[in-house]
């Protein structure tokens, strides 16, 4: 294996999906979400090889079309409702580095599900975390009315603080500190301090905030519809 840097791109897109049935291959303005993910990994100079992760013969052949890499086919207990990120990448990772003969330093992982990323939210979390000593960097967006501060837990009937008290009168935009959320968009990893490790984030992570409108994440139906509000728009 060579020590040159080198960026494996990673689609996750299993074929099963609750909220949203058949999910990954759902068209968004024509485009279905894993080829809109696609898109922009190989509009991405800096990824080295995009691959997807599948246990599905139909998305597989989609992505296949569509330019992606799919030598291999994820197993089938890593493509539960309930099977956790991890061993997924770490699986893919040692598949591309014995199909390539080559080591990846950093792993990017690109959820089909957030189709309004861009090539450049890509390439600047990547250039973010090369130009650091963190292990990771994670796509947010900041919260507004949804801050810690109001939010809510019953108890006894009553209405009280979940973590933190709101004083009277407060104001979405008043809120503080500024809070922030994953929005699914973008993960980049040095598999070094992380995948290799057993570890998804590591100990330092970095935020890549995003705006509101490059932050949506289709996990229901609804989400779908507001995407595609946008798209309209």
């Amino acid at each position: 294996m060579t020590t040159a840097s080198r960026v494996l791109g990673l689609i996750p897109a299993r074929g099963g999906s609750k909220g949203v049935p058949r999910k990954n291959l759902r068209p968004l303005g024509e485009v279905p979400l894993v080829v809109r993910a696609i898109r922009t990994g190989l509009g991405c100079p800096s990824i080295t090889d995009l691959c997807v992760s599948t246990e599905d013969e139909e998305i597989a052949a989609v992505c296949a079309e569509a330019g992606a890499k799919v030598p291999f086919l994820r197993p089938a207990e890593l493509a539960t409702d309930v099977a956790p990120t991890l061993p997924t990448m770490q699986h893919a990772l040692a598949e591309m580095e014995k199909i390539t003969q080559e080591k990846y330093e950093y792993l990017v992982l690109l959820e089909p599900t957030s189709p309004f990323r861009t090539e450049d939210d890509v390439e600047g979390a990547l250039s973010a975390l090369r130009g650091s000593d963190a292990d990771s960097i994670v796509g947010v967006t900041r919260l507004a009315s949804h801050h810690p501060i109001f939010i809510k837990k019953i108890e006894d009937g009553l209405l009280v603080p979940f973590v933190m008290p709101e004083p009277e009168g407060t104001r979405r935009q008043d809120a503080r500190p500024p809070a922030y959320c994953r929005n699914g968009a973008i993960y980049v990893f040095r598999t070094e301090k992380t995948t290799r490790r057993g570890r998804l984030y590591g100990d330092k992570v970095l935020p890549w905030v995003m705006p509101d409108e490059r932050s949506v994440n289709i996990d229901r139906e609804v989400d779908f519809r507001v995407a595609e509000s946008l798209i309209d728009s």
